[in-house]
């Protein structure tokens, strides 16, 4: 009967547990309580939206968005954002940066009277605006190459979360010229760069202010391993900065990791095309270490790629001696 396979499975799992006691001996004695609330909180994935900001964004779309807003790439993109937003806060923990270029002088409605520019010590590669700095222009890969502008970095599982700031650049509200916008080139190899520094070590913008530091840190601050830390590069088109291997290889140096205050870190690149990528995006994502990149033509089909991207990476507890959902807890419940 059913009730006998369940009692199976917990005898099944009661022994397996009893196998794996000296991990679980180590375990905060909380894990043991028979109330979930008591259980220690999970160690919320990490993703990075890097938005694509260049100017083809202003490519038409031929149906509406939920959100009212203008019916092309940029407004279904940033009312898929909002929207992700809005339902993961939660369950995930979300940064943005957009491509190396900023706005200025707008009025609340958007993209009433705004001005764009690069950031300082832009290095024009395949295109000149929005590139970023290349401090060692001849580094293989193009591995020098800065193409990001972080616009909310990471918010640690110790801080509130940071979704109102997030929602305030996709909020169709151009008022201190704060909004996702669309000019300039494409640097998928340089944003990949800085996602790399960033979560390595820290980040500064070009010109030196401001710097944000990585939100990972060590297990003596509570940091866990088995956190899952990511990328979602969104873009509509291929790399015009440098070379589309450039890119490839950024992804592949994101996933190869690195180790950070005693830890080590793979980081993973989804991609979602978003216009005709091509074959570059497949690469992309390859060697990001997540197969294949989605695909996406409208704020639908946008919000499902970044739901099934963010529902993924958080696991339920399951009975198999391991720590499924990273809270520092086997098998509890």
């Amino acid at each position: 009967t059913k009730t006998f396979r369940t009692a199976l499975s917990a005898l099944a799992c009661l022994a397996s547990a009893a196998i794996a006691l000296p991990a679980a001996a180590q375990e905060d004695p909380k894990c043991l309580s028979p109330n979930p609330a008591d259980w220690p909180a999970a160690a919320r994935p990490y993703f990075m939206v890097a938005f694509d900001t260049s100017g083809s964004m202003t490519s038409s779309v031929a149906t509406n968005n939920s959100c009212g807003y203008p019916n092309n790439r940029l407004g279904h993109g940033r009312c898929a954002v909002k929207n992700t937003m809005q339902a993961f806060a939660g369950e995930a923990r979300l940064g943005l940066a957009s491509f190396a270029r900023t706005m200025s002088g707008c009025s609340a409605t958007c993209f009433t009277g705004c001005t764009y520019a690069n950031l300082p010590g832009d290095s024009p590669g395949g295109c000149s605006g929005g590139c970023g700095p290349e401090p060692t222009p001849g580094a293989t890969n193009s591995s020098s190459r800065a193409g990001a502008n972080i616009l909310v970095p990471l918010a640690p599982d110790s801080q509130p979360t940071n979704a109102t700031q997030i929602l305030g650049w996709v909020d169709n509200n151009c008022t201190g010229s704060q909004e996702l916008f669309a000019s300039g080139c494409t640097p998928l190899n340089g944003i990949l760069r800085d996602m790399y520094r960033y979560y390595s070590a820290s980040w500064t913008r070009p010109g030196g202010s401001p710097t944000y530091t990585s939100p990972l840190t060590s297990t003596a601050n509570g940091e866990r391993a088995c956190r899952s830390v990511n990328v979602i590069l969104v873009t509509d088109g291929g790399e015009t900065c440098d070379v589309a291997a450039d890119a490839v290889d950024a992804a592949a140096d994101l996933f190869a990791g690195f180790t950070k205050d005693g830890i080590n870190w793979k980081v993973k690149t989804f991609v979602i095309d978003f216009g005709n990528v091509g074959a570059t995006a497949d690469q992309i994502a390859a060697a990001g270490g997540t197969t294949a990149a989605y695909t996406a033509s409208d704020e639908t089909t946008l919000s499902q790629a970044l739901a099934t991207i963010i529902s993924g990476a958080t696991k339920p507890e399951v009975c198999d001696n391991a720590d499924n959902n990273c809270n520092g807890c086997t098998d509890e419940g």
